[in-house]
């Protein structure tokens, strides 16, 4: 301001106070600022402003410090007031990052959005072998007949024997019931299980096929689940 009498003698908790003069931004180490933008401190001048160092930005003018830049992103250059985002389908947890190599690529089975400071797993019953997905729509739903038990799965698995699923997005599959059994994979309709048939038998559930019943002993048919 022109009229000097009237600085502020507002001063910052760090007895710091900065200015930008124009895009870049600046900190100065001085003691006050007057109220309004500009630099004005008795005995002192413009030239007091420094630009922030790379890593770091002066988002406003008036700021007593330059701040870190946040995770997710970076700054390489000086004198800036904003930091860049990590791409989708990247990540950082470093602040004061000074360059994109801090920012890493999603592993398969995860995602991320821009700026991101770790990446998200696909959902159980869904899956993805390509690393850096910039999207949760890069996770895949399983088709009937698979499955993907946990999150973050990079593939869908099939049924094993003696199970079925007929339902799409699933993290498990049916077992077939006791008494029945089946030695395909990927089946879609319980249909796959079979009955056991006369002279064999199965007491348990998800199994590949039944046993055959001792030669001194008759098959109750009615159940199929012993002998």
């Amino acid at each position: 301001r022109d009229d000097v009498s009237d600085w502020s003698s507002d001063v910052c908790s760090s007895d710091l106070a900065t200015r930008s003069t124009s895009a870049s931004a600046l900190f100065a180490t001085v003691s006050k600022c007057v109220v309004n933008s500009a630099l004005a401190v008795q005995g002192d001048s413009i030239d007091k402003c420094v630009a922030a160092s790379a890593g770091h930005k002066v988002a406003s003018e008036g700021s007593c410090a330059q701040t870190s830049c946040p995770v997710g992103r970076f700054q390489s250059a000086p004198g800036s007031n904003s930091c860049t985002a990590c791409a989708a389908g990247r990540f950082s947890s470093a602040t004061g990052a000074l360059s994109d190599a801090t920012c890493n690529v999603c592993t398969a089975g995860k995602w991320s959005s821009d700026g991101s400071e770790s990446c998200s797993a696909c959902a159980a019953g869904k899956a993805s072998a390509q690393p850096g997905l910039a999207t949760i729509t890069g996770c895949v739903t399983c088709n009937k007949g698979y499955f993907a038990e946990n999150e973050g799965a990079t593939a869908c698995l099939k049924c094993g024997t003696g199970t079925w699923q007929s339902e799409s997005d699933s993290s498990s599959c049916h077992a077939c019931a006791a008494g029945k059994a089946h030695k395909l994979l990927a089946q879609t309709e319980e249909a796959a299980c079979v009955e056991c048939v006369k002279g064999h038998f199965q007491p348990y559930t998800g199994r590949a096929m039944c046993a055959v019943c001792a030669a001194e002993h008759t098959p109750y048919r009615q159940e199929l689940k012993k002998c």
